[in-house]
């Protein structure tokens, strides 16, 4: 776990480190989410947490994302020799403002961390979705957003939705 934090941490500085010119907003937020697809047999719920970076565009309302997070499957205690399932997720894509509510679609690779999981390592995530920003302190804003996540893996989809809860810091 401490190794999964440092990485994370590594990688947060590098990203902000290389694109601090241009980064229009920083956001850090809880999710919560119920297990959909095949994952929903196994599964009770999800849980983890999000770093969100946005990118101006040339178009005003629509900007780049980037994000990476921490998301774990909580196993149901029914499931006799089951256990936790954790993902390294890291996504890119588009967020389209429409005053405060959003418009968002990511694309990207989803990492296993565990050593006994039957499914592969590294697998196609994708996730759409929307949101509502309500202004905070100065310039900052609270972040609600509802998505849909799905990581592409043989023999059906492990899904989830999810509520994200975000404090964001506009530069």
């Amino acid at each position: 776990m401490k190794k999964l934090l440092l990485s994370l941490l590594i990688i947060t500085a590098s990203a902000f480190t290389c694109f601090a010119q241009h980064i229009q907003s920083f956001s850090m937020g809880g999710e919560l989410g119920l297990p959909q697809g095949k994952a929903k047999d196994l599964y009770d719920y999800t849980a983890g947490f999000t770093l969100k970076f946005e990118l101006p565009t040339g178009v005003k309302p629509l900007k780049f994302i980037a994000q990476i997070g921490y998301t774990d499957f909580g196993v149901k205690r029914s499931v006799k020799n089951g256990f936790d399932v954790d993902y390294l997720p890291i996504e890119v894509g588009a967020k389209l403002y429409i005053h405060q509510f959003y418009l968002e679609g990511d694309v990207g690779e989803s990492t296993n961390l565990n050593s006994g999981y039957a499914g592969p390592r590294v697998a196609l995530i994708y996730a759409p979705g929307i949101g509502y920003t309500i202004p905070a302190l100065d310039f900052d804003e609270m972040d609600f957003g509802l998505r849909y996540e799905g990581r592409v893996e043989p023999g059906g989809t492990m899904g989830q939705v999810v509520l994200r809860v975000a404090y964001k810091f506009n530069f």
